[in-house]
């Protein structure tokens, strides 16, 4: 009784290891892909803010970017807000 009680606590933290590790992996994953998709923003793409707002990008700094959603208008939001860049 006392081996399976082992073998069943090493079975479980092995899979539980294997689990964190393919979450971890799929974070870091991710958040390489959102840091690419934020280095690739120029001036003049026309894209999507979080809150389904269109726009065009006018001007990027290091952490806002100005999105003018209409003639004149003009929004200042930070760049993590702009969900998608519109082909």
């Amino acid at each position: 009784m006392a081996e399976f009680l082992i073998y069943f606590i090493i079975s479980l933290v092995v899979l539980l290891a294997i689990y964190f590790v393919f979450t971890f992996i799929s974070i870091k994953k991710q958040q390489r892909k959102i840091v690419h998709f934020q280095q690739e923003l120029k001036p003049n793409m026309e894209v999507v803010i979080l809150g389904g707002v269109y726009g065009r990008i006018k001007h990027l700094d290091e952490r806002f970017a100005k999105v003018e959603i209409a003639d004149g208008v003009v929004v200042k939001t930070e760049r993590y807000a702009i969900k998608q860049v519109i082909e």
